[in-house]
């Protein structure tokens, strides 16, 4: 994602929300985006931690930093592995 490819009609990708804030006299508006999944969750099933990790709310100053920062959380996703569901006891497997 460039910056110069997004314009103020350009939405995030699809269950992506957003928002931005109030500006004051001390802060000028800021965007927010959370993301369409559980970022905690998918961190612990990957192992990912910290930096390298997912998060739940992206944030910038201006709406196409704000795609920037979705491009880069999308992009994490993009390189994880599917992750089998962990059988649960009395499930009837053996």
């Amino acid at each position: 994602m460039r910056i110069e490819d997004v314009s103020v009609t350009t939405p995030l990708p699809k269950g992506w929300g957003s928002f931005c804030s109030r500006p004051d006299d001390k802060n000028p508006a800021h965007w927010y985006a959370t993301a369409p999944y559980d970022a905690d969750l998918v961190n612990d099933r990957h192992g990912l931690e910290g930096v390298s990790g997912l998060v739940q709310t992206v944030h910038a100053a201006t709406w196409p930093e704000l795609h920037v920062e979705v491009a880069s959380q999308l992009s994490i996703v993009g390189k994880l592995s599917p992750v089998k569901k962990r059988r649960r006891a009395g499930d009837g497997h053996r």
